[in-house]
């Protein structure tokens, strides 16, 4: 018979760095739809941002460096008696993570697309998909929790 496992190497423990290596993937993805992939694209009719569409561009870093956070946790820290006794918190940092990328895809919709002439293909643009792939990730995450 082999010996148990350590914790990190657990099958739950396992599929949590995996959805939380997919998070900083997508969160980072979302950072660069933001911020660098539309610099040649025409400008917007009115030519301003407006203050919230920002938002996308400050909350994606911070989810990376939370997934980023937990990863390093999950594969050195899990036998630590200080991680064992503030577990607790990493359910509402996937909660938050999950709220704060459904905003995102909200700001991405109301302000990527233009509701006067609309194709059927335009109906969602990439940063607002990115957004909901990373929201329904982080629910995922929050979910599988114990």
């Amino acid at each position: 018979m082999s010996p148990p496992l350590p914790l990190a190497f657990r099958r739950s423990s396992t599929h949590l760095i995996v959805l939380y290596l997919l998070s900083i993937i997508i969160s980072l993805l979302l950072f660069y739809s933001c911020t660098f992939n539309c610099f040649h694209c025409p400008p917007s009719p009115s030519r301003t941002l407006h203050i919230v569409q920002y938002f996308p561009v400050g909350v994606s870093p911070c989810i990376a460096l939370t997934s980023i956070g937990w990863i390093i946790t999950k594969l050195f820290y899990s036998s630590d008696p200080c991680i064992l006794s503030y577990n607790f918190i990493e359910m509402p940092s996937a909660v938050f993570s999950s709220l704060a990328a459904g905003i995102c895809a909200v700001i991405e919709i109301l302000y990527s697309t233009d509701f006067s002439q609309m194709q059927w293909i335009d109906k969602i643009s990439s940063s607002a998909a990115i957004s909901i792939a990373l929201c329904a990730l982080h629910a995922i995450a929050a979910f599988s929790l114990e």
